[in-house]
């Protein structure tokens, strides 16, 4: 049973999670033209547990990472909460890239810190 870090009338701060509350907000800018939403899982990217030591599942896993969508299942939560990608280095260590929504909040923050906005 999930609790509820985020209430469904309520969009999360973070910039990787979306209730669809205010969506616009968030990653809506990134998404590829005709991207369902909600986004269906892959069955072609192989779990990560399955794809350590597997150069080709790990590929599978990384390429994964640059697809923007609306994936359900962030936050700790499994329904009602969305992040931007399948995969991402905020959600497994087996891949080397974060998706396109998380590296642009650590590049807009790095730049807020060092004055470079």
């Amino acid at each position: 049973m999930d609790s509820e870090w985020y209430p469904a009338d309520t969009e999360p701060w973070e910039p990787n999670v979306t209730t669809l509350k205010d969506f616009a907000s968030k990653w809506a800018d990134l998404m590829p033209k005709g991207q369902p939403i909600p986004t269906p899982l892959d069955p072609n990217v192989p779990d990560y547990r399955a794809a350590r030591g597997d150069a080709k599942a790990l590929a599978k896993l990384n390429a994964a990472t640059q697809v923007v969508g609306v994936f359900e299942g962030a936050g700790y939560q499994s329904k009602g909460c969305y992040r931007p990608a399948q995969e991402c280095r905020m959600k497994v260590n087996e891949v080397k890239d974060f998706c396109p929504v998380c590296a642009r909040a650590i590049h807009r923050i790095t730049d807020f810190y060092t004055g470079h906005f």
